[in-house]
């Protein structure tokens, strides 16, 4: 269960697969896109520019 609304979009807090994801609000909010890769299956962190957002997995 994640921290935002469920949009179709993995969010801080949820467990996420193995890869690199974006954060999806750094754009939106003037910072540099945060980056981050997972190596296992993991909870998704909040980013360091917003705190908890949703991540785009590229």
């Amino acid at each position: 269960m994640g921290y935002l609304p469920d949009i179709g979009y993995p969010q801080t807090g949820d467990i996420a697969e193995p890869h690199t994801y974006v954060c999806m609000g750094c754009e939106d909010n003037g910072n540099d896109q945060n980056i981050i890769v997972l190596t296992s299956k993991e909870k998704l962190p909040p980013c360091s520019n917003c705190g908890p957002t949703y991540w785009f997995q590229m």
